[in-house]
């Protein structure tokens, strides 16, 4: 199924493990580096920044609007409650289930 990529690559985090701002420094490195790497190219993320209450918002605006239409998938897995809510394997399955 071909997709319009708007993304260069969807960052997916729980919003606690980024208090501090170390997604962000993360992400924000991996843009720069890639910068020096390709002579000044800048990347284009999608990071959501609203805190995920439930599954329909989830796919609705998350998946529909950020995943589907990013290249690749950057994901940071941590013990956080709202990472084992949600679930690595809620993603999965939904890319599974688009694209299969």
């Amino acid at each position: 199924m071909p997709r319009d990529i708007e993304y260069d690559f969807f960052v997916s985090y729980a919003s606690a493990d980024n208090r501090e701002g170390w997604v962000d420094a993360v992400v924000n490195e991996v843009m720069a580096e890639h910068a020096r790497f390709t002579g000044g190219r800048e990347l284009k993320p999608f990071i959501d920044r609203q805190c995920i209450d439930n599954l329909s918002h989830w796919h609705a605006e998350i998946f529909n609007k950020g995943l589907a239409r990013s290249r690749f998938f950057l994901a940071f897995l941590s013990p956080c409650p709202a990472n084992s809510r949600l679930g690595f394997t809620t993603v999965v399955a939904s890319l599974i289930q688009t694209y299969s």
